[in-house]
């Protein structure tokens, strides 16, 4: 599945110009959280969706990136999945979650940083657990109670 929120056009000139990925990777997240405090969750996740795509583009660039940039694509990569399940789109919000752990698994391979890049690789995990517990359903046929996803 080919998570796709970027026009064609503005996803080339930002492979095309990596440094502009990076500036448009942290605007598109912010503008996604004020959106996401709000509670507009549509328009929340399309910003966050943007800013996922921008961090893709930026992380394919730096082999081994800085704890901070880990952090942040980290925080990218929870706040769509948030967004995706608030907007019942469960499947996507998995798909998410499973790329970024299995980026994250690589760089924990390839890099030296390995406490932060452990403890972001944790925080997708338990994200992703935490979704499958919330849809799987009880004998009852209604969702289980599972941690609230904000």
């Amino acid at each position: 599945m080919r998570l796709s929120f970027l026009c064609q056009g503005h996803r080339r000139w930002l492979l095309d110009n990596p440094g502009a990925a990076a500036s448009a990777w942290f605007n598109n997240h912010e503008q996604a959280v004020v959106l996401f405090e709000e509670a507009n969750f549509k328009r929340a996740t399309a910003y966050a969706g943007c800013a996922m795509e921008a961090a893709d583009i930026t992380m394919d660039n730096r082999p081994c990136p800085s704890a901070a940039l880990v952090d942040q694509y980290t925080l990218t990569s929870l706040l769509l999945a948030r967004l995706l399940y608030r907007c019942n789109e469960i499947p996507v919000a998995q798909v998410v979650l499973g790329r970024a752990t299995a980026r994250v698994k690589t760089l924990l391979n390839d890099c030296a940083n390995n406490t932060s890049l452990l403890q972001n690789y944790g925080r997708l995990l338990q994200l992703g657990r935490d979704i499958d517990r919330a849809i799987v359903p009880h004998s009852t046929g209604t969702a289980a109670a599972g941690p609230t996803l904000h």
